[in-house]
């Protein structure tokens, strides 16, 4: 999909701007964030998601718009949920890196971004699933548009963070959670306008966390 092209890109944008800054360990340190980010929280929640996108589909078709709202609630708390038992190993990523040997002060680095990029990586989860909650109704395309302005504002973002304040390898973490906090708020904002789809788009109740087994 084009979105998880521009996704794709915008992981690459932070590494650009810390090459930059001729520090070889922070370099190593994003490098080995976007690794490990790629391998734990993103490999899991995807796989929500994907399954996710299936089911709303299946619901659209049946013309049941009331169980599209049920599934996104489901993925949500299920990717809420991992987030929450990923945290401590998230948060303990640089013992582990040290422990397999890697360079300390490159682990150092890796644990910072991921300390200030970790709510942009549950938030890009959540996004996910609202883009193929829409993908699921036919609403094709409004993703990629999305990722694309986003991309734009991650390279502003870290040129703000990581280059005009000099925050360095905790400006690329902050500016993954300022470009991810917008991306959810115009997802939002465009759901919450589609008349069509209005009966989707409902607070979760009760019925979201029966029968999950």
């Amino acid at each position: 999909m084009l979105s998880f092209f521009f996704m794709s890109l915008q992981e690459a944008v932070p590494v650009v701007f810390i090459g930059k800054l001729n520090d070889v360990q922070m370099l190593a340190g994003i490098g080995l964030g976007n690794m490990v980010v790629n391998l734990l929280p993103f490999a899991l929640m995807i796989g929500v998601n994907t399954a996710l996108e299936t089911l709303v589909s299946q619901a659209f078709g049946r013309k049941n718009l009331r169980d599209c709202g049920l599934y996104l609630h489901r993925a949500s708390f299920v990717i809420t949920v991992l987030f929450l038992v990923l945290i401590p190993i998230l948060f303990n990523t640089e013992n582990a890196l040290v422990a397999m040997g890697m360079d300390p002060m490159a682990s150092k680095h890796t644990q910072i971004f991921i300390k200030y990029a970790a709510p942009g990586l549950y938030l890009n989860s959540i996004s996910d699933s609202l883009d193929l909650f829409l993908s699921g109704m036919n609403k094709i395309g409004v993703g990629a548009k999305i990722q694309g302005l986003m991309l734009l504002l991650q390279v502003f973002a870290c040129w703000l963070f990581i280059e005009k304040l000099d925050l360095g390898i905790m400006g690329a973490g902050l500016a993954k959670t300022t470009t991810s906090t917008i991306d959810i708020i115009l997802v939002m904002v465009y759901i919450s306008r589609q008349k069509e789809i209005a009966e989707s788009w409902y607070f979760p109740t009760k019925q979201t966390f029966s029968n999950l087994g």
